[in-house]
């Protein structure tokens, strides 16, 4: 990897409660694979083995995991920015290298539209200044649903235009 290249990891570290929600999905994994404690060391070990500049992360619990990865990945990554989803408990979070990359902006995006799609999904964005010049990253928890492509374009369209917007 060049010294100038930005590496980025991005991850759906799946909700403790999101797990205990919908079993069904889960029936093959062991047990013991699903514990957030076990889980957790995991994801910290294998994020640092990465050396990314910039990971976003989907399925972060606000109240369990969100201040874990805080102090985890600190002072090596910083939180740029953290967007929970509408009447859930999980949301999408980007951390980023701050030696190597200045954090120019970042906000959320509440990709609730309930009249297109009775999903509550967030997404969050960020532009960032390297050596090379700007960029930016848009981190989204897309529509589950494999039917409905069309619901997963229009949230990407947001988060598309969200991130014109921040890196302009």
């Amino acid at each position: 990897v060049a010294e100038e290249d930005v590496r980025l990891l991005s991850w759906n570290v799946l909700s403790a409660r999101q797990a205990e929600a919908h079993p069904y999905l889960y029936e093959d994994i062991p047990e013991e694979l699903l514990n957030w404690k076990y889980r957790r060391t995991n994801i910290i070990r294998t994020i640092a083995a990465f050396d990314a500049d910039v990971v976003c992360l989907q399925e972060v619990d606000e109240e369990e995991m969100l201040a874990f990865f805080v102090d985890k990945l600190a002072p090596r990554l910083a939180l740029a920015g953290y967007q929970r989803r509408r009447e859930k408990f999980d949301g999408c979070a980007i951390f980023f290298n701050s030696k190597r990359l200045e954090l120019l902006g970042g906000f959320g995006i509440d990709l609730c539209d309930r009249k297109l799609y009775p999903q509550l999904n967030a997404g969050v964005v960020a532009a960032f200044q390297t050596s090379r010049g700007i960029f930016g990253v848009g981190n989204v928890h897309l529509a589950f649903t494999p039917t409905r492509g069309a619901v997963k374009l229009h949230q990407f369209k947001i988060i598309a235009e969200a991130l014109g917007t921040i890196v302009d």
